[in-house]
């Protein structure tokens, strides 16, 4: 058994699997609950809104009435933007760190590569420690005990 999150992991090219499984994620509909639930969790759902419309357009012609209960609640909300962006909010570890990002500032979701989001997130994360632990925290770059600690 062979099980990697990476499509290009070159994995391919080592084995010749029996079959392959592609795990699709998230629906709109589920990114919508996560995200409510989250910004719920840390008590800032008034940031849930502006994020749901950000990223997503809901249907017009989707009705809530109760003889269209057939219809898939999938179908509520279309994911809008990017392919890159639709992807990571797809992603349950992904859309957490999204979140994260967007209760910080709203401004650091908006990189456009992996390479940016991740450093985006450390520099969230750190700036969360420090108002934990009562470090100032400089305006460029980090605090020198944890960039010290990230070389390591």
């Amino acid at each position: 058994i062979v099980i990697t999150s990476r499509p290009s992991g070159g994995v391919q090219q080592h084995t010749r699997p029996d079959c392959h499984v592609h795990i699709m994620g998230f629906s709109p509909e589920h990114v919508v609950k996560y995200v409510r639930r989250y910004f719920n969790l840390v008590e800032r759902a008034e940031l849930t809104e502006d994020f749901i419309t950000q990223f997503f357009t809901a249907r017009d012609d989707y009705k809530e009435e109760e003889e269209e209960e057939e219809e898939e609640e999938d179908d509520r909300y279309v994911f809008r933007g990017d392919t890159f962006l639709k992807t990571l909010l797809q992603t349950p570890i992904f859309l957490m760190f999204l979140c994260v990002l967007w209760e910080e500032d709203q401004e650091m979701v908006s990189t456009g590569t992996m390479t940016g989001l991740y450093t985006n997130l450390l520099t969230c994360l750190v700036r969360k420690y420090c108002r934990r632990e009562g470090v100032d925290m400089p305006l460029d770059g980090l605090p020198a005990e944890v960039d010290e600690a990230l070389l390591q």
